[in-house]
């Protein structure tokens, strides 16, 4: 070959220290049009590389200003060259040495395109070469002469030598674009994160997808199927709501309708690990074809592509793709686009995620709301037949009270109220009375411990004027004013002995005598009586007497005291709270979650009343509208509510009490037979009794864990 240098040796050097520079095929092409087609008098040259394992060729390098492309079939030539079914790559494969063809300038009616193309564009020899890189053959590089031209020996290995330095640099090359190409696909995937991070509902994610995944994977339609929580069913989730079938009543079926997973169609695609395209017509074609297959064909839906959606290993449902153009399938195979998938993924388990959270809290808030309304009909219901409204408790032990309540209102029956102090029992003789026939009449109270002992038969019975020093007037009684009503006697156990003996006898007449009156005056009163104290224990020291402690026994209700009440706690404290915000001109409205702990591990030995006055004092400190502290009162108590010292000695009753209860908590209540507490005890039964009713141990109180 005449056109090449004499020195074969500078040559290759001149071209080996260019090509070192070379970092694109821009850099190459200029290299082959600016050297070596002087050395090498080629017209024309074209690059294509390919893979041993799978031979497609793929177009890497066509030469700009190529005389082939004058030619009106030039298009066609090229997409018959450089494929698989053109190019005889494995004949290549087999030879170590340039392979010549020359051309004849005859063409026949019969001649194959690529023959009529080249000759009829002047080219009368081409010369074929594999390039290899690392002894690994990865592509061809083809030189197109309009003169043909003898190969000697040392013209092969002078092209054998350029095309083993351009097989290096297009392997260099493709290497530089592969890099540049992950680097990219990674600012993609970080872009699109970014945006995936904003994702918090399918409204979000239905926009990312439109302004994102149709931009990068150029699709024309899209739908997300998700399976639902049974796992047999799924169903639309996520559309895209630009299309204009979204308004045909069918789509609106489609879309409400569940699916079995199982359906051949959406199964296969969710255990594929890859996408899985199908035609709508070979669907249709097979039985059993799910009815979203016959609504896609119905709006003119050709081929779709169906991608898994899974989280971890946990399959969430399918991305449905209607593909832009059917020739760009292998863009869902790339990583670029899986990665995108995985954080579509994640994004709808999210989704999904939250949704049923919000859907649980939905659930509890409808409950929240039935309980309420059942909540207020009871509360209307005890209203309308017990009327007491002012107690607030909602435990078991109130419920017993307001049992025994419901039992002994619409009766004339005397009432006694046990508990200790500020448990509200002047509450619930109102509400006795408010429900009871006597409630359009007078509820009288009198406070036997706040009256001097001279004072208290005044005030019970009433004088006539001049009966006593200071009496200028004519006064009627409690009694007297209670007349047809009820006379709530508080803090019973206070009453001085030598008055009890005429209270007694009031009960026992019903008639009275005013201090210094002339004769007995009938009275209808109705007696609810109240106290802290034990009267048991009193009537046996001697400070109350046994006839009107069973006088006024007729019907006990014994109050539990707040610390039993865990569960009325709260409310009471927001009760007392909006109250005092009220009357206070405040806007105190919430209280802390470490006030509420304290409220309930507090326990409380001034009782409601405590409370009440501890949620007065605290909201007149409070700056804000939430109560963050209260000042409880420090100090140990024990689980009676009794403070307690360190040098505190319980008595002889106290440990008898606490000995008896421990035993009824093993015994599980139980006081009769062999496994009783009288018989692990070693004493009758009624004695244990006795001792029960002396202690005051209530049933209740067993079954209380100290």
């Amino acid at each position: 070959m005449a056109a090449f240098s004499d020195s074969v040796s500078d040559v290759l050097l001149g071209i080996s220290m260019d090509i070192a520079d070379i970092k694109s095929k821009r850099d190459l092409l200029e290299l082959i049009n600016g050297k070596l087609k002087l050395i090498f008098h080629f017209s024309d040259v074209a690059i294509c590389t390919f893979s041993q394992a799978e031979p497609l060729c793929k177009i890497f390098l066509l030469d700009p200003a190529s005389v082939l492309q004058k030619h009106p079939d030039y298009q066609q030539y090229i997409s018959f060259c450089y494929s698989s079914n053109g190019m005889p790559i494995s004949n290549f494969l087999l030879l170590q040495q340039p392979v010549v063809q020359n051309l004849d300038t005859t063409i026949g009616p019969g001649s194959d395109l690529s023959l009529k193309v080249l000759v009829e564009s002047g080219i009368r020899q081409v010369i074929c070469i594999v390039l290899k890189k690392a002894e690994e053959y990865f592509g061809m590089i083809t030189f197109y002469l309009e003169n043909k031209t003898e190969l000697t020996a040392a013209t092969r290995n002078l092209i054998l030598a350029i095309a083993n330095l351009i097989g290096i640099t297009v392997s260099n090359i493709l290497y530089l674009d592969e890099i540049n190409r992950r680097e990219e696909e990674k600012a993609i995937l970080l872009s699109f994160s970014d945006s995936m991070a904003t994702v918090r509902t399918k409204q979000d994610l239905n926009v990312m997808m439109s302004d994102q995944l149709k931009r990068l994977c150029s699709i024309k339609d899209y739908v997300i199927s998700v399976i639902h929580e049974d796992g047999e069913l799924h169903g639309g989730f996520i559309y895209n709501k630009d299309a204009p079938y979204v308004e045909m009543p069918e789509f609106t079926k489609a879309l409400n309708t569940r699916f079995k997973v199982q359906d051949g169609v959406f199964n296969r695609v969710m255990v594929s690990p890859d996408p899985v395209m199908y035609h709508i017509d070979e669907l249709l074609s097979t039985q059993g074809t799910p009815e979203y297959i016959r609504f896609w064909k119905s709006i003119g839906i050709e081929i779709v592509v169906g991608i898994a959606l899974t989280f971890g290993k946990t399959p969430i449902g399918v991305l449905w793709i209607e593909p832009a153009d059917a020739g760009q399938l292998a863009v869902f195979h790339n990583s670029l686009f899986k990665g995108i998938i995985a954080q579509i993924s994640v994004a709808l388990s999210n989704i999904l995620a939250n949704e049923r959270v919000e859907n649980q809290m939905l659930e509890i808030s409808n409950y929240k709301q039935r309980l309420e309304e059942e909540n207020a009909y009871l509360l209307e219901e005890i209203e309308k037949n017990y009327n007491h409204s002012e107690i607030i408790g909602s435990g078991a032990e109130m419920a017993a009270v307001f049992r025994m309540m419901a039992q002994v209102s619409f009766t004339n029956s005397t009432v006694l109220l046990l508990g200790e102090t500020g448990t509200g029992k002047e509450l619930i003789a109102r509400a006795i009375h408010n429900n009871s026939r006597r409630k359009d009449k007078l509820m009288v109270k009198l406070n036997c411990a706040t009256l001097p002992a001279g004072l208290i038969e005044s005030e019970l019975f009433g004088h006539e004027k001049g009966s006593f020093t200071g009496a200028m007037e004519r006064r009627i009684g409690k009694f007297e004013l209670a007349d047809n009503g009820t006379l709530f006697l508080d803090e019973i156990g206070e009453m001085p002995v030598e008055l009890q003996v005429k209270l007694l006898r009031v009960l026992q007449e019903r008639e009275i005598e005013r201090v210094g009156g002339k004769g007995p005056i009938k009275v209808n009163v109705r007696i609810i009586a109240a106290t802290n104290r034990d009267l048991l224990q009193e009537v046996e020291n001697g400070k109350f007497r046994s006839d009107l402690y069973y006088r006024l026994n007729v019907f006990p209700i014994t109050l539990p005291p707040l610390r039993n009440r865990k569960e009325d706690i709260y409310l009471l404290a927001m009760h007392f709270m909006a109250k005092f915000s009220r009357n206070t001109g405040k806007n105190v409205c919430n209280i802390s979650h470490k006030a509420t702990q304290d409220l309930l591990t507090y326990p409380w030995p001034g009782n409601v009343r405590e409370l009440e006055h501890l949620m007065e004092r605290s909201v007149l400190l409070t700056q804000g509208n939430t109560i963050k502290e209260l000042q409880l009162s420090p100090g140990q108590y024990n689980e009676s509510g009794k403070k307690i010292n360190s040098d505190y000695i319980k008595t002889i009753d106290e440990n008898e009490r606490d000995h008896i209860l421990k035993v009824l908590r093993l015994c599980g209540g139980k006081v009769f037979g062999p496994h009783g507490a009288a018989c692990k005890l070693g004493v009758p039964v009624s004695t244990l009794n006795s001792k029960i009713a002396k202690l005051g141990i209530v049933k209740e109180k067993v079954f209380i864990t100290p």
